[in-house]
C-alpha cells in the first residue's frame, strides 16, 4: 500500500471495527439523546496511510435500548424495536487513529 492512496479494506477488519466504535462513541458524546447509539452496519471501508492510519467508513448507526445514564457497554445493548423510538443515521466518517476528523451530525442538525 502506498502512502496517501486509500485502499479498500474488509469491513470486518479489527481496525475498521475499532474506528466504527470510536465514531459512534463520539456521536454519543455529542448528542443530547437519552439513548445510546451503536454501529449497525459498515457498508464500505477504506484505509489510508497519512501519518498513521486513516479509516474512511460508510456506516449506519442505530438507537439502542440502553440509556446514557446507565453507562452500559455498547456490546450489551440491543437496537430499539419500538417504531417511535427506532432511529438510524448514515454517515461517511473519516477516523484518524483515535481522533475523529468529522462529526457524524451537521452543526445545525435537530433531533425530531
Amino acid at each position: 500500500m502506498k502512502p496517501g492512496f486509500p485502499k479498500t479494506i474488509k469491513i470486518n477488519h479489527p481496525g475498521v471495527l475499532k474506528a466504527a466504535r470510536h465514531s459512534v462513541e463520539r456521536f454519543n458524546n455529542y448528542t443530547n439523546d437519552i439513548f445510546l447509539f451503536k454501529e449497525s452496519h459498515v457498508s464500505r471501508a477504506l484505509v489510508q496511510i497519512v501519518k498513521g492510519l486513516k479509516y474512511i467508513l460508510d456506516m449506519e448507526i442505530g438507537r439502542a435500548t440502553c440509556k446514557k445514564t446507565k453507562h452500559p457497554t455498547l456490546d450489551d445493548c440491543d437496537f430499539q424495536t419500538n417504531h417511535t423510538l427506532k432511529m438510524t443515521e448514515s454517515s461517511n466518517e473519516n477516523v484518524l487513529g483515535s481522533q475523529s476528523l468529522r462529526e457524524l451530525l451537521p452543526p445545525n442538525y435537530q433531533w425530531p
